[in-house]
């Protein structure tokens, strides 16, 4: 999965294996900054952070916004992360990965090694005191890569999203140790909204035989059914 789009690996591979396929990965996108340059951001952004800002203000909202990166401080706002991570996902999606105790321990192994390894840049914005969102990110030489970032539900309503993502921006534009903000995986239109660039990847799928195809095919015929087929229709 994932492989750049220009990998010499896909079509060696393809000559070698008898039967593969290779298909649209993910896009990538990513945010290159030049030393001295604003933050990029586009005017309608900018105005719906200028209105959420104002809204919490109006609101006598306490807002405070703190980057973490010593390996007690991003342990200590572990518990919240994954707190905020799982009501999230259930906001959008009913289920949450982090209901699976492996999945949990990954994540907390993963964050956990990073941070010991001086590699984690956390934000963490909260409202009144609540975390209301956060952008946890890791150092990679001089790109900051957005791992994971989510909102509260409770504060969706004010943007914390938003404003939140404003300062990851903010970040390495400040910051001459970075010269690009990567996204990672996925074209939401947040990601879009700020980027300067997407790069393309692939995905190649290979099976040993047409009896070992049979079982992806018969799963893309089934979705290709589905999606002809509306609720009332």
């Amino acid at each position: 999965e994932q492989l750049p789009a220009s990998d010499r690996t896909v079509p060696a591979l393809r000559a070698r294996l008898p039967r593969t396929m290779a298909l649209r990965g993910d896009g990538l996108p990513r945010v290159d900054v030049a030393p001295g340059d604003p933050a990029p951001s586009s005017r309608k952004g900018r105005q719906a952070e200028t209105k959420a800002r104002k809204q919490l203000a109006q609101a006598g909202h306490a807002v405070e916004q703190r980057w973490l990166t010593s390996p007690q401080d991003v342990a200590a706002a572990l518990p919240d992360l994954e707190r905020v991570h799982r009501l999230r996902d259930l906001d959008a999606r009913g289920s949450s990965a982090h209901d699976d105790p492996d999945v949990l321990a990954f994540y907390r192994a993963v964050v956990q090694a990073h941070a010991e390894a001086g590699e984690v840049d956390l934000l963490t914005l909260r409202v009144d005191g609540d975390l209301a969102a956060y952008v946890l990110a890791f150092r990679d030489g001089d790109v900051l890569r957005v791992w994971d970032n989510r909102v509260a539900p409770a504060w969706r309503h004010v943007s914390a999203g938003r404003l939140a993502n404003a300062q990851a921006l903010q970040r390495v534009a400040e910051d001459p140790a970075y010269r690009t903000l990567d996204w990672m995986r996925g074209e939401e239109a947040y990601k879009l909204s700020s980027a300067t660039r997407v790069d393309r990847t692939q995905h190649l799928l290979a099976w040993s035989s047409g009896a070992a195809r049979l079982p992806y095919d018969a799963r893309k015929l089934a979705k290709r059914a589905r999606d002809l087929v509306r609720p009332g229709s």
